[in-house]
């Protein structure tokens, strides 16, 4: 299995013109070759010219424009330098904007400088015409952890204790602390910004906790009877922001809601988030309590790690993928890569990157990622601090801003490195452009091995990404992240365009496209059933395609499948032991792209020795397991409801009695933990209240008899209210004093 921390590469021959060429492409891409016939292209035209701008970490540029550059016929430069190739036949997902954020912190410091450098600022990150065209600004409902203020919400200590009704509600904090002018100036500077909002805490009177931070136990639980209040709670907060001219394009159904930290957030568990996307679709959908709201619901609002490990899951009821209008994605932990996944397996359902600051012409690279990996738009997060990183009252520690004011001279300000390197992207590139084929670098040069905090050790020196807008103009980023000048040559249609980039500098190059190559229609990308994860033994694999008289050819050995592969005739059974194998597949039909290429990855696991102890974490398979980190050190399960389960293959070395051991914490712990052996019961388990969610406690099982093998035992839940640690089989043995 070809580790997924590395982008899986693939090489084509192709030629064009004179050259002959080895084209690299990404695990995002899924290369598939140039459709352009000789009677379809342009002769050579050196007249044709780019523009460029360079923006670069020293300061040097600026959004600068540079000298014009010449296409050239192919073959007239050297060929032994970085090629990328662009085929603008291949497009990809649309583009929606890119922005960062005007939380409480940056309109602080907004509103500390003068009102001729306030306004100056935010024309200039703004404006499309006379500055960089930021289109797309998150903004927080009620408190996040970045303010200078106290916590708070839009419903904070209603007279009865709650107010399910939101006779309490108000936004007037967000008015008086000048948000929601300094928002209404932002959309005067672009009446084509799309403001998105998340919550970062529900009001305190809905959660166990009674508090909108996390506190000293890290923790805030939503609960479930105050989920229909919530919707309206969010009816009400976009209903308030468009009377005040700021309409909301799209909510977050809740900023990172298993997050455990000491400022502002709220736990839901993975079936609260199922159960409020429909009442709060139900609630936009009604009149009951006002006209219809047509704000869009993204779902996920966390990590890719988080993603993976629990909330994709929300679209496997069939209501609530109806429902939801788009993922949206936090870049702290997880392979971007998952996002390519995401979205190859809910094609219809938009990807979104709505918060990771980056920084550096690395930043730019990894924004470079986020949009090759199928994200639409990319938000930084907290736009403004000042030299001492101030206002934040939370334990979060801030890199630096894309702005920064002197602590002590407000209006002594700084429009740092990142914003202009954002321009690269926003000035250029419009709303609706679509994504281009082009090979993301060239493995000849460079190798990229990705890493789950985004730190990559081996990247590029040079990368790129294009885009077509809806007027023809084709526009590419380019990357140069090396300490020296880097030369290329981008290969468009039957034109060559020789560059040079200055050491970490950010090059946006843009021409009108010529080509007049056809788009090709994509074969559909096959479906794959299981689609990978853990197994234990022996998988069987179906593969199946809807595109009618198409074959499908697939690998097994990590390398992109071609029309030369192995063709897929029936059923295939994988057999392991500790190893993981992959499948990769592409859909094939004469006269069609090829589709994407579709990745099952499988982990063979090992059973677990019994006797022994199994982390609550370790499971080969559940329905709703959640990990946190533990007190006790690693990982527990948590967010625990009746009915949940999870699957753990184990290697019983003699039959005989066995007690099990579990180790719990929970307040409020009500029910039983069964150990089954398919689907029977072999024991059950009282399980106890500790005083705390974090308080851990060791309760046993009575005696049950476990033959000698290996098999898959289930841990199933028949209560809530605690978390799992571990648990433990050990052998009973009786002596003369205990018969």
């Amino acid at each position: 299995m070809t580790n997924k921390g590395v982008v899986a590469m693939t090489t084509r021959k192709v030629i064009v013109g004179s050259c002959l060429l080895v084209l690299a492409a990404g695990v995002a891409i899924g290369y598939t070759a140039m459709k352009r016939t000789k009677d379809t292209m342009d002769e050579p035209n050196a007249s044709k010219s780019a523009e460029v701008w360079y923006t670069s970490e020293s300061g040097k540029h600026q959004l600068d424009k540079q000298s014009n550059l010449l296409f050239q016929p192919i073959g007239s430069t050297k060929e032994d330098i970085r090629t990328f190739i662009l085929d603008d036949s291949i497009t990809y997902q649309p583009y929606f904007g890119m922005g960062s954020s005007l939380e409480e912190s940056t309109v602080y410091n907004l509103m500390r400088m003068s009102k001729k450098n306030r306004e100056k600022v935010l024309k200039y990150l703004m404006d499309p015409v006379d500055g960089l065209g930021w289109n797309v600004m998150r903004i927080t409902l009620g408190t996040s952890d970045f303010t200078g203020r106290e916590w708070y919400s839009y419903n904070d200590n209603p007279p009865k204790g709650t107010d399910v009704h939101m006779e309490h509600f108000s936004i007037q904090k967000d008015i008086d602390y000048q948000i929601v002018p300094v928002i209404k100036q932002a959309l005067s500077y672009n009446p084509n910004l799309k403001i998105i909002a998340s919550a970062w805490s529900v009001p305190a009177w809905m959660k166990d906790s009674g508090r909108l931070d996390g506190g000293p136990t890290k923790s805030g639980k939503i609960k479930s009877e105050y989920l229909q209040a919530l919707a309206l709670y969010y009816r009400k907060a976009i209903e308030a922001y468009d009377k005040q001219g700021i309409p909301i394009y799209a909510i977050g159904l809740q900023n990172e809601p298993g997050i455990h930290v000491d400022y502002p957030m709220t736990e839901f568990s993975l079936q609260q988030q199922i159960d409020f996307l429909k009442l709060l679709k139900k609630e936009f959908n009604s009149t009951e309590h006002g006209k219809k709201i047509n704000t869009q619901v993204w779902v996920n609002e966390f990590n890719i790690f988080d993603w993976e490990q629990q909330n994709n899951q929300i679209y496997n009821d069939p209501e609530a993928y109806a429902l939801s209008d788009g993922t949206s994605f936090h870049d702290y932990w997880g392979y971007l890569s998952s996002m390519s996944e995401a979205y190859e397996a809910h094609p219809d359902k938009p990807i979104y990157m709505t918060e990771r600051s980056v920084w550096g012409t690395k930043g730019a690279d990894r924004i470079i990622q986020y949009f090759r990996n199928y994200a639409r738009s990319y938000n930084a997060w907290v736009t403004l601090l000042d030299s001492r990183g101030k206002p934040n009252v939370s334990s979060t520690k801030a890199g630096r801003t894309l702005v920064t004011i002197n602590a002590d001279d407000p209006d002594d300000y700084t429009i740092n490195f990142e914003s202009y390197m954002m321009g690269n992207f926003t000035k250029f590139i419009e709303r609706g452009a679509l994504r281009l084929e082009s090979n993301y670098f060239d493995s000849n040069f460079d190798v990229f091995e990705a890493k789950m905090t985004g730190e990559e050790e081996k990247r590029p020196d040079v990368s790129n990404i294009a885009f077509k807008n809806p007027d023809g103009t084709i526009v590419m980023v380019i990357v140069n992240n090396s300490s020296l000048s880097e030369e290329f040559r981008v290969l468009y249609a039957n034109g060559e365009l020789p560059v040079v980039i200055p050491e970490k500098t950010v090059a946006t190059i843009s021409w009108k496209a010529w080509s007049s190559g056809k788009l090709q229609e994509r074969a559909k990308i096959p479906t794959m059933t299981p689609d990978g994860g853990k197994v234990f033994g022996e998988v069987t694999v179906n593969l199946a395609s809807e595109t009618e008289g198409a074959s499908i050819r697939y690998t097994l050995d990590g390398s992109f499948p071609t029309g030369s592969s192995e063709l897929y005739t029936g059923p295939i059974t994988l057999t392991g032991a500790s190893a993981n194998k992959e499948i990769k597949a592409i859909t094939i039909k004469e006269g069609l792209s090829d589709s994407i290429v579709k990745t099952g990855k499988f982990e063979f696991v090992l059973p677990s020795g019994i006797p022994g102890q199994i982390e609550a974490e370790a499971y080969m398979a559940t329905n709703d397991g959640q990990m946190e980190k533990s007190s006790e050190g690693g990982s527990n399960v948590g967010w625990i409801d009746s009915g949940d389960w999870m699957n753990y293959p184990v290697d019983v070395k003699n039959t005989g009695l066995y007690k099990v051991s579990y180790r719990i914490a929970g307040m409020n712990a009500q029910g039983t933990i069964e150990l089954r052996e398919n689907d029977t019961t072999l024991v059950s388990t009282e399980v106890e209240n500790t005083g705390g969610w974090q308080n851990w406690k060791t309760i046993e099982s009575k005696p049950v008899k476990l033959s000698e093998g290996q098999r898959i035992l289930q841990i199933y839940f028949k209560g809530s209210g605690f978390n799992i640690n571990w648990f433990k089989l050990e052998p009973i043995v009786y002596n003369k004093e205990t018969k």
